[in-house]
C-alpha cells in the first residue's frame, strides 16, 4: 500500500448540476429584480422632474388669457397635454429625453405667444431674460451679456418695431439654445445618477453574496474605490466622466460577477460532494467531530470524523487543477499515519479503503459520479494534489474558528 493520502475525483450528475444551475439562475433573477427597482425609481424621479417643467409651462400659458392668440395657445395647450401623457408612460431615459425635447419646443411657443400678446415687448423680453438668469449662469454660450446690454440700450430709447423684432429674434434664439443645453444636461445627469446607483446596487449585491458564501469577491475593494470616485465626479458635475468611467466600471463588475458565480458554483458543488460522502460515516461507526467542518479561503472544504476509542479520518474536497468540472477528494487516517511511523500500514490502509468504498456508494446514490480511489504511484496519469500533505494535517489551534463557515453543515 502507498503511504500517500488516498484520493479520487468527483463530478456532479445531471440532476445535481441542474440544481447548481438553478441556484445561479435564482441569484441572477434576484440581481435583475433589484436593478429593475433602482432603474424604475430613477425613472420615476426623472418623470417627476419633467412634470414640474410641464406645470410651469402650463401655468405661464394660462396667464396669457384668451385673445387674438387663442388659436396658438390652444395648440400649445394640446401639445403640453400630449407631452404629459408621454411623460407618464415613459419607460426609458430615451423616451424621457424625447419628451423633454417636446417641452423645449412648447417652451419656445409659449415665449412667442407671450411676446405677441405683450403691450411692451421690451419689458417681456427683459422678464424672460430675468427668469432664465439662473440657467444663463450654467448654460450661457457667451451671448447673454451682449443681449442684456442691447436690451437695456433699447429700453432707454424709442425703438421702432423692426429694431425690437430683430433683438427679440436674437433673444428667443438664445433662450432656445439655453433650454436645449439645460435639457441635455438634465438628461446626462439622470443617466449618470442611474449608472452610479445601478453599479452600487450590483456591487453591494455581489459583496453580500460573497459574505453569504464566505468567499472573497475578487477586486471588490477596487470596484468600491472606483465607485467612490464616480460619486465624487458626479458631485463636481463631471457627468461625461461619470458616464465614460462608469461604463468601464460596469464591464469590470460584469467580470467580477462572472468570477464570483463560478467560485460560488464550485463551492456549492464541493459542499454537495462532501455531504454525499459523509452521510455514510455513521454506517461505518464514524461521527463528525464538532467544529471540524472548515472551508479555507482557496475554496477547499473538509471535516474530520472519529470512531469512539478508535480511528480518526479526514475527508477534504478541493479544486482539481486539471479540470474545471471535477473536484479532488482527499482521504487520510490517523491510524494509517501511526502505522506508517512504525514502518508498516497495510492493515490500517486496507481499513481506510473499506471506509472509502462505503462513502463512494453513498455518493453514487446521491448522484455524484466518482472515479475509483487511487494514490500516488498507482495512477500515473493523474498525480495527487500538490498541497495534499498540508490538507491532511489537522488545522493548527485557532485556525478552525477563522476559516469555519457556520452557515453550512453537511
Amino acid at each position: 500500500m502507498s503511504r500517500s493520502p488516498k484520493y479520487s475525483f468527483a463530478q456532479l450528475g445531471k440532476e445535481l448540476r441542474d440544481q447548481v444551475q438553478h441556484d445561479r439562475d435564482s441569484r441572477q433573477a434576484r440581481r435583475e429584480a433589484s436593478e429593475t427597482r433602482i432603474r424604475e425609481r430613477v425613472l420615476a424621479e426623472g418623470r417627476t422632474e419633467i412634470v414640474e417643467r410641464y406645470r410651469t409651462l402650463k401655468a405661464t400659458l394660462a396667464t396669457l388669457g384668451r385673445g387674438s392668440q387663442q388659436g396658438g395657445a390652444d395648440a400649445v395647450a394640446a401639445a403640453l397635454e400630449n407631452a404629459l401623457r408621454t411623460i407618464r408612460a415613459a419607460s426609458s431615459f430615451t423616451e424621457l429625453a424625447t419628451v423633454a425635447g417636446d417641452l423645449d419646443r412648447a417652451e419656445h411657443s409659449v415665449r412667442s405667444l407671450r411676446l405677441r400678446a405683450a403691450a411692451d415687448r421690451t419689458a417681456v423680453l427683459a422678464a424672460m431674460m430675468a427668469e432664465a438668469d439662473a440657467e444663463l449662469v450654467r448654460y450661457d454660450d457667451g451671448d447673454a451679456a451682449a443681449l442684456l446690454a442691447g436690451l437695456a440700450a433699447l429700453r432707454r430709447s424709442d425703438p421702432g418695431a423692426a429694431e425690437v423684432d430683430r433683438l427679440a429674434a436674437r433673444i428667443l434664439e438664445h433662450l432656445d439654445r439655453v433650454a436645449a443645453r439645460r435639457t441635455e444636461h438634465q438628461e446626462q445627469r439622470r443617466r449618470a445618477a442611474a449608472r452610479i446607483e445601478l453599479l452600487a446596487e450590483r456591487l453591494d449585491g455581489l459583496l453580500a453574496d460573497g459574505r453569504t458564501m464566505r468567499v472573497p469577491v475578487r477586486d471588490g475593494d477596487r470596484a468600491g474605490e472606483a465607485l467612490a470616485m464616480l460619486r465624487a465626479q458626479f458631485a463636481r458635475g463631471e457627468l461625461a466622466d461619470v458616464l465614460r468611467f462608469g461604463a468601464a466600471l460596469e464591464r469590470r463588475i460584469d467580470e467580477i460577477e462572472s468570477g464570483l458565480d463560478t467560485v460560488i458554483d464550485q463551492i456549492a458543488e464541493r459542499r454537495t460532494v462532501l455531504t454525499s460522502l459523509v452521510r455514510a460515516l455513521p454506517e461505518v461507526g464514524f461521527a463528525v467531530e464538532a467544529g471540524s467542518v472548515t472551508e479555507s479561503r482557496d475554496g477547499a472544504i473538509g471535516l474530520r470524523a472519529s470512531r469512539p476509542g478508535g480511528d480518526t479520518v479526514a475527508v477534504i474536497v478541493e479544486a482539481e487543477t486539471e479540470a474545471d468540472t471535477s473536484h479532488r477528494i482527499l482521504y487520510a487516517s490517523e491510524a494509517v499515519q501511526r502505522e506508517e511511523r512504525l514502518g508498516h500500514g497495510d492493515t490500517a490502509c486496507g481499513n481506510l479503503l473499506e471506509v472509502i468504498d462505503v462513502l463512494h456508494e453513498s455518493a453514487d446514490r446521491a448522484g455524484v459520479v466518482l472515479s475509483p480511489v487511487t494514490w500516488e504511484g498507482r495512477d500515473a496519469r493523474r498525480g495527487p494534489a500538490r498541497n495534499a500533505p498540508r490538507r491532511m494535517t489537522p488545522p493548527a489551534a485557532g485556525t478552525v474558528r477563522q476559516e469555519e463557515n457556520r452557515s453550512w453543515r453537511p
